[in-house]
């Protein structure tokens, strides 16, 4: 069996240094971002930044993953659609919890690795679970071939907000409980 990332080290998409200090880390896997760190008005020329690097820069001992847009959004199947091509090994899939959307995406990503000779079932996935209905499906979720790994969500901030909570953190600074995933 595979060993699965463990360290996963964020690199926000238009930072060339900051991909080029990430390549010297012991990080499991570098994670190009297409989600957060990216404005709407930036989505198209983050997707062409994040294939680029897939293509032409050499990962020496990472794997190569890349955090789409959600999918239920104006921009997560444009995503898929850039950046297999340059061959990534994994997606990081934000608020994850839609089993369908989930089954649509095996579906869309073996006809993807077709295209682009792919081995069979040759991209991971890693749900990130964020939201109410993803605690509520992370098990059908995680039953998907492809997931490797289900990750929690940063710091309970998309489940706040999918709760409308008026605070995330105690006096203290620290997670309240009921966001610590």
């Amino acid at each position: 069996m595979q060993r699965r990332p463990v360290v996963l080290h964020f690199i926000p998409y238009a930072s060339d240094e900051m991909l080029r200090k990430a390549l010297a880390l012991k990080a499991d896997a570098l994670v190009l971002d297409l989600e957060d760190s990216v404005t709407p008005d930036n989505k198209e020329s983050a997707r062409k930044t994040v294939t680029e690097w897939l293509r032409q820069v050499d990962f020496p001992h990472q794997k190569r993953l890349v955090r789409i847009n959600a999918l239920d959004s104006a921009w997560g199947r444009a995503d898929i659609e850039s950046i297999m091509t340059g061959r990534p090994d994994g997606l990081l899939v934000p608020k994850a919890g839609d089993v369908a959307a989930f089954r649509e995406l095996d579906s869309f990503l073996t006809e993807l690795e077709k295209l682009h000779g792919y081995p069979e079932r040759g991209v991971e996935l890693f749900p990130i679970i964020e939201t109410p209905k993803g605690v509520l499906h992370v098990n059908e979720v995680a039953l998907c071939p492809r997931v490797s790994a289900i990750c929690g969500g940063r710091g309970g901030l998309d489940m706040a907000a999918a709760l409308s909570a008026w605070r995330v953190r105690n006096e203290n600074g620290d997670l309240l409980d009921i966001f610590r995933l």
